[in-house]
């Protein structure tokens, strides 16, 4: 039952989402970090060549909201700078 009423709840809130006009926000990077897609189930682990990673960096909006983090893809990934609004 509380199963069924959290996936309501999750596809009334993505719904809601995509619905929601986009906003665009002044932002400076703060981070970014890559790092391998947790594939195995070893906390020691060493990247592998060719391992798939993932890629996120971190924005501090120039208003003063909270930092939003955001998983980018590759591309992106090396288009930004830190530092960089």
């Amino acid at each position: 039952m509380l199963a069924t009423r959290q996936f309501i709840k999750q596809r009334w809130e993505s719904a809601v989402n995509d619905a929601s006009p986009v906003r665009s926000l002044m932002a400076q990077v703060k981070t970014k970090r890559e790092f391998p897609v947790p594939n195995r189930c070893s906390r020691q682990r060493e990247v592998i060549a060719g391992e798939e990673m993932r890629y996120e960096a971190l924005f501090h909006p120039l208003n003063g909201a909270s930092d939003i983090k955001v998983q980018i893809q590759e591309a992106q990934y090396h288009q930004v700078d830190k530092g960089a609004n």
